[in-house]
């Protein structure tokens, strides 16, 4: 019939045009390649060049190779010849790659960057916790031995002051633990996270609660005329000495070695993110791109961030990884320091740079001398938490007990590399005689997944959710009681009764929960 005559010519003349323009695809590629190169990003390293202009041209070849088996079984079927199965698979996934090229391509367009960068970036920043475990899981554990805790239990507190930043929702998916109790989240949970008020509150909770403690709830902005969401943003920026920090370490006194060592964990993160607060805001948490850091000699050097997912930041150049920056107020590009990278985390660095909050004043941050104040107050924290001391008290410090090692951890805190953890473990070892087992995320999982559901409140694990949940519920009902409700709605356990996992999950039921 004429209608099967003219399929069969659009089949010949689609299948004609499919080899022609799988074969231009490949030739055009590798003419440009050849001749021009690719333009690499920062993500691909000089050595990595040439075994992936190798790998793109395969690829671009079998992309090109499947057009054309394409288009000649489409040219066959125009002359009568009946379809392969291999022929519709092969259909179906060009149908399918060019569906995600172009969902990828639209996702860009809100990002202003290639996706696969971000995709890459944020993947990267899945072992970053490691470079943290230096203050938070050795530099603890010095403290601990300092402030009278014997070996053992040394362990468990920097053990959990360090597990703060590995107790995400997936983990305790994982081991089917209460989702509520996630200290941290995943760069790829957060990329999946909605930004509405209810994804907003959720990443708040955890962030201000553990990582970006806020400095003063009734704060007001210098800027007059401000608007109440964004006086509710700036009253969650993180500082060091606030009474939330006071709240924090008594609701460890009398509790678990997990809870001190959480308490610990929240103390520390005040020094190195101070001035940045734990939701997602472009309008604090975004600073102006003028970083330079101030060198031991005075001297001063520009700052460089990068989106590289390849490469460790590079100290010798002052080239740091951050995350990319976006026009999104909500966006959790925005979070706490990520416009900074892992800048602010390192020891050695003093930087000065412009803060959003501030109008784009410049502030100086001088973390040598923070870490050394972070760790001194630490120690104290941890001596009244023994019961050396009755009362704990803000602006306190622990001085005296290191005068015996304080170059020891002087040079330590200025010592310029990625990781100062071995630093750190070295000294603990000097000072408890012992051996600093290396941190184990996985440690302490099969305790908990194996214990009975009555006996996993007594596991570690158990402890350490029980001390979370405590400690977030704190917070955020701190927060709700200034009357800001960024970190949404929340009830004091205090009133209700607080008894562990069970009990939570029973309050989650009745709706009660934060």
């Amino acid at each position: 019939s004429a209608i099967k005559n003219k399929i069969e010519i659009n089949l010949i003349t689609t299948g004609t045009g499919l080899m022609f323009f799988g074969l231009w695809t490949f030739i055009k590629f590798f003419l440009t390649t050849v001749f021009l190169g690719i333009e690499y990003d920062d993500n691909i390293n000089e050595g990595a060049r040439l075994p992936a202009t190798i790998i793109a041209i395969i690829a671009v070849a079998i992309i090109s190779a499947l057009f054309c088996y394409v288009g000649l079984s489409a040219r066959a079927e125009g002359k009568g010849k009946k379809k392969s199965v291999v022929y519709l698979i092969v259909n179906g996934f060009l149908l399918f790659f060019h569906i995600l090229i172009i969902i990828l391509e639209t996702v860009s367009l809100f990002f202003g960057e290639n996706i696969l960068t971000i995709i890459i970036t944020m993947i990267k920043g899945l072992w970053r916790w490691v470079m943290n475990s230096d203050f938070h899981y050795y530099a603890t554990y010095c403290a601990a031995i300092l402030a009278g805790y014997n070996h053992r239990d040394s362990l468990d507190i920097a053990y959990s002051n360090c597990f703060v930043d590995m107790c995400t929702k997936t983990m305790l998916s994982r081991i089917k633990a209460p989702l509520a109790a996630a200290t941290t989240q995943l760069n790829l949970e957060l990329m999946d996270a909605n930004t509405d008020i209810v994804g907003l509150q959720d990443i708040t909770r955890i962030w201000a609660s553990f990582h970006f403690l806020p400095k003063d709830l009734y704060a007001e902005p210098a800027a007059k005329h401000c608007s109440k969401r964004y006086k509710n943003k700036y009253r969650l920026i993180c500082g060091t000495n606030s009474e939330l920090l006071g709240h924090t370490v008594r609701l460890a006194k009398n509790k678990s070695l997990q809870a001190m060592g959480i308490a610990m964990h929240v103390l520390c993160d005040t020094w190195a993110h101070t001035y940045f607060a734990g939701t997602p805001s472009l309008v604090i948490n975004s600073p102006y791109n003028r970083f330079y850091e101030i060198m031991p000699d005075g001297t001063e050097r520009k700052i460089t961030f990068r989106h590289s997912a390849s490469q460790p930041d590079d100290l010798d150049n002052s080239i740091y990884t951050s995350s990319l920056g976006t026009s999104s107020e909500n966006s959790i590009m925005n979070l706490g320091h990520g416009r900074a990278g892992h800048l602010p985390d390192y020891s050695f660095i003093k930087y000065r740079y412009l803060t959003a909050w501030g109008n784009y004043e410049e502030t100086v941050k001088d973390n040598p001398h923070d870490y050394r104040y972070a760790f001194c107050q630490m120690l104290y924290a941890l001596k009244y938490l023994r019961g050396v001391y009755d009362e704990f008290e803000l602006n306190r410090y622990e001085f005296e007990a290191i005068a015996d090692i304080e170059d020891e951890i002087s040079a330590i805190i200025n010592k310029r590399q990625l990781s100062s953890a071995e630093d750190w473990r070295a000294l603990g070892e000097k000072l408890s005689g012992e051996k600093v087992e290396k941190f184990d995320r996985e440690k302490y999982i099969a305790e908990y997944s194996n214990a009975d559901e009555k006996q996993k409140d007594g596991t570690f694990l158990g402890k350490f959710i029980i001390g979370a949940l405590a400690q977030k519920s704190m917070v955020t009902n701190k927060i709700y009681s200034s009357g800001n409700k960024l970190a949404g709605y929340s009830i004091d356990y205090k009133k209700k009764g607080f008894h562990g996992i069970r009990a939570y999950r029973k309050l989650v039921k009745e709706g009660e929960h934060e």
